[in-house]
């Protein structure tokens, strides 16, 4: 992801700032009758958003938020956006409160705009957990063509701005944003996601009164005077954020998280500075964060106390394993023993002995467990620090920015990643829900930390074996061998169980739409470490077409590539296929005795730009048998969103070749 600070350009001017946002509460018949397409359902017609700071007694600084939007329903499709929902952050004993709620419905009826408003106690809050609070409200008689807004201020004790959320869902006509900073604070504003915004900056001077005794959240003091009461002219720093006719997020194919891409602003606090005050550094360094989380009791302290594994110690010390066998034996150990919960989080949730006796544990507690196990048998074994790929990637250091944690063991100048989570996992396997474009930090036991790169680098190899028949009668019977390796694997193993193989058969039936499968099996499911081979046989009644005595076959039958999974003609965002890979399609076609092949398709090589890709199409006739090998492979995971153009039409070209026909007739 491509990340650019924008520089704050300060002209230091005497400036009155007029707000240029709607107003609520009243909707001109016109904007009912705009005939805009929109094929997402609803519309923002107007997005505004005012953030800024004041300070208040002896609570210090706090942070305001104002909120105004006008949505539009144009189909039923966008009815839901008549539901608004609003997380306020809380750590106690400091709370975000929602304030100052407005919200009404508007109709067309004949020429009279009717409006009608939602009660202000008509909100719902929802616990989600001990840190997030959840409002919501639905909007009252809702149909297509109805207009939605509302207003509402969020004030916080917490000097964190929230993200500038500039893209949605659904189109956005209009987008406006001023924030406010004064001038103790220093920001980096980071941009996310592929598009350009400057926003306009003025630098306006205001009285500020302060207490003298009073701090700020740091605990710094604000500001020294000769009284306690004090009033003091500063300047802030307004920056507005302005941009028109906003297209939607779309949805794509081969996208870790759309969220890393969607277009937003950040503003990064890296600085307070009051008058007589030395400079408070707020800003941090992953390196900073990673020893932060370390130290936590949390977290560093649970790889301390290792009693409650003595009997799993001495039982594998007995076996007079090698070094990579205890690993193994280690690794296994606490995968069979341990059942994760499904909660992702970095920080254990009490003493991880309590998660071992009861053989159930979040992903922190199992996996710093299998560490605290390698580390008895003197193996150099670290957490893994990173993000997961359901959570969006942080744009700066910061101790939101990991909720996950893995285990890394080196022997002999060896790396391996462990996540004992997946029990059908095997080392430097890891699920796919760890593959992010964010940074992930190996943390040593002095605390320092390192980048790692988690994604597999190798290239992910798959085999498909396809040996049919062209029958007298036109019917096709045949057999075929899939090989599985490494990720492809893991995944077969979780998604099919070997005890229910008529679910499995029943699945290809309607995904290669074939009449017959039989002699279905699976090898070496129960060896983790070997790749998944599925075969079966079977039969197709319906194979070709035939044209004025003639017959038309495609000759990669079910395995071939029909449709371009990559249908939009531009992208603004990379193309991630999580991992290298190279996907070889082997078909030997027999022909029956008297017939003839008049046309063959001719063999092809299509490139990428860079080796980024390569497709490769051999075909060769030796008497009555055909050889094809379809061979793709793409030897980096990620494909730059400004090679999109090319990668399209490196699928068109192998759609056309997978498709073309071999044309066969009577002797």
């Amino acid at each position: 992801m491509k990340i650019i600070t924008l520089t704050l350009l300060l002209c230091f001017t005497i400036t009155i700032c007029q707000s240029q946002s709607f107003k609520i509460g009243k909707v001109d018949k016109e904007e009912f009758t705009t005939s805009e397409e929109i094929l997402e359902g609803a519309i923002y017609l107007e997005k505004y958003r005012e953030t800024f700071f004041e300070y208040e007694g002896n609570k210090g600084w706090i942070l305001i938020t104002e909120i105004k939007e006008r949505i539009k329903i144009t189909s039923k499709e966008g009815l839901d956006y008549a539901t608004n929902k609003v997380y306020l952050y809380k750590n106690s004993p400091d709370y975000e409160e929602l304030r100052k709620f407005k919200a009404f419905t508007h109709n067309l009826s004949g020429k009279k705009v009717i409006k009608q408003s939602l009660s202000k106690d008509a909100y719902f809050e929802t616990e989600k957990n001990e840190n997030w609070t959840e409002v919501s409200w639905t909007m009252p008689n809702i149909q297509v063509g109805s207009i939605v807004e509302w207003e509402y201020t969020v004030i916080s004790p917490f000097l964190k701005i929230d993200e500038l959320i500039i893209q949605e869902n659904i189109p956005v006509r209009n987008y406006e944003a001023l924030i406010r900073t004064p001038q103790f604070f220093s920001f980096n504003l980071i941009r996310r996601g592929y598009f350009n915004i400057v926003p306009k900056q003025e630098t306006v001077f205001r009285s500020l009164s302060i207490h003298q005794d009073s701090k700020d959240a740091y605990g710094k003091r604000v500001v020294a005077g000769p009284s306690n009461n004090y009033s003091w002219n500063i300047y802030e720093i307004h920056s507005t954020f302005k941009k028109t006719n906003i297209p939607a997020l779309k949805e794509e194919p081969y996208v870790i998280n759309k969220e890393n891409y969607r277009w937003a602003v950040n503003f990064e606090l890296t600085t307070i500075t009051y008058p007589n005050e030395p400079e408070h550094k707020i800003s941090a360094t992953w390196e900073e964060v990673s020893n932060t989380i370390y130290k936590s009791k949390n977290f560093g302290e649970q790889l301390e106390n290792t009693k409650y594994l003595e009997d799993e110690v001495s039982r594998i010390k007995a076996m007079n394993l090698t070094i990579e066998e205890t690993l193994n034996e280690v690794y296994n150990t606490v995968k069979q023993r341990m059942n994760w919960d499904g909660k992702r989080t970095k920080y254990t949730n009490g003493k991880i002995a309590k998660a071992y006796r009861d053989r159930t544990g979040n992903v922190s507690e199992i996996n710093l467990m299998l560490i605290s196990l390698l580390r008895e048998f003197h193996i150099n074994a670290n957490p893994v620090l990173l993000t997961t790929n359901d959570q969006k990637v942080s744009l700066f250091p910061t101790l939101d920015g990991f909720n996950y944690v893995i285990a890394a063991a080196e022997i002999n100048d060896k790396m391996y990643l462990l996540d004992a989570t997946e029990k059908l996992g095997t080392p430097n396997v890891l699920p796919r829900r760890t593959f992010n474009t964010g940074t992930s930090r190996l943390v040593k036991q002095d605390g320092t930390s390192t980048e790692i790169q988690l994604q597999p680098k190798d290239v992910t190899q798959d085999l498909m074996h396809l040996e049919y028949t062209l029958n007298d009668d036109l019917s096709i019977s045949g057999t075929i061998k899939e090989r599985y390796s490494k990720i492809e694997s893991l995944y077969f193993r979780k998604n099919h169980s070997p005890n229910n193989t008529d679910a499995r058969i029943d699945e290809l039936v309607k995904e290669i739409n074939i009449e017959d499968i039989t002699n279905y099996e699976v090898e070496n499911y129960k060896n983790l470490e070997d790749p998944i081979v599925e075969g079966y046989t079977y039969e197709i009644n319906k194979g070709v077409d035939v044209i004025a005595g003639e017959i038309y076959l495609q000759p990669l039958l079910f395995k071939k590539l029909a449709t371009n999974p990559f249908k939009s003609e531009t992208r603004d965002f990379p193309v991630d296929f999580l991992y290298p890979f190279s996907t070889t399609k082997s078909v030997k076609l027999n022909i029956p005795e008297g017939f003839n092949v008049s046309y063959l398709p001719k063999s092809e090589v299509v490139e990428m730009p860079n080796k980024l890709g390569r497709y490769i199409y051999q075909i060769s006739q030796q008497g009555n048998v055909i050889v094809i090998r379809s061979i793709t492979t793409f030897n980096q995971s990620t494909i730059p969103q400004q090679y999109y153009k090319e990668l399209k039409q490196f699928y068109d070209k192998r759609i056309e070749k997978e498709t073309e026909k071999i044309i066969i007739s009577n002797k």
